[in-house]
């Protein structure tokens, strides 16, 4: 049967769904090669961030970039990789909010987020069978916090603003969407998220 009832709900991945993992990987990665935190961070952020996540940049071409402003062993961009990937873990009682919530709503992901790391997900996780769509920063060319991003996947919808309700961690990215007219809640766990969610008039 297809759902039809509005709003659609568009949830994040990394920070909603699943855990922040970035933290958890720059963590690992500052561990193995034993160097701090703060340079791990600055590395992985920025312009080469913002390529891998809007498709212009390969996974490969990525880490391989990252371990050598590290000064890291370039062949280690593998094991830099799955750190990544494998520090995602599903959050406490987001994976049956969303079942419930998907009888009554469309829920879809939106996330700024890189091939690899997603086919690593749905293999380890079957994301793909949890949500009515998906979409991803690599598909637009653009990523978080730009708001563009929002606004493509609801015109790829068909949908107006309006009859959104966005879900995410991070503020600066919800700013941006409440400009185009939609709703947001900012995430702090699946319990506020369903409460916050019921003061929108929506009941999983």
């Amino acid at each position: 049967m297809k759902i039809r009832n509005k709003p659609v709900i568009m949830i994040d991945f990394g920070g909603v769904y699943f855990s922040h993992g970035r933290s958890m990987a720059i963590r690992k990665i500052a561990k193995k090669f034993g160097m701090p935190e703060k340079n791990v961070r600055e590395v992985m952020s920025g312009r080469l961030w913002k390529k891998h996540h809007e498709g212009k940049m390969s996974s490969e071409e990525y880490w391989k970039a990252v371990s050598r402003r590290l000064n890291a062993p370039e062949e280690k961009w593998k094991w830099m990789e799955n750190a990544w990937h494998s520090s995602y873990k599903p959050q406490a009682g987001m994976k049956s909010l969303v079942r419930k919530l998907r009888k009554k709503y469309r829920v879809v992901v939106l996330s700024g987020n890189v091939k690899e790391k997603v086919r690593f997900l749905e293999k380890r996780y079957g994301i793909g069978k949890e949500f009515h769509g998906h979409h991803y920063s690599f598909d637009y060319g653009v990523s978080k916090p730009d708001a563009r991003l929002f606004k493509k996947a609801a015109k790829k919808m068909s949908l107006r603003p309006a009859d959104c309700i966005v879900v995410d961690d991070m503020e600066n990215f919800l700013e941006g969407v409440r400009k185009c007219g939609a709703k947001t809640i900012l995430f702090k766990n699946a319990q506020q998220l369903e409460k916050e969610l019921e003061n929108l008039g929506v009941k999983a």
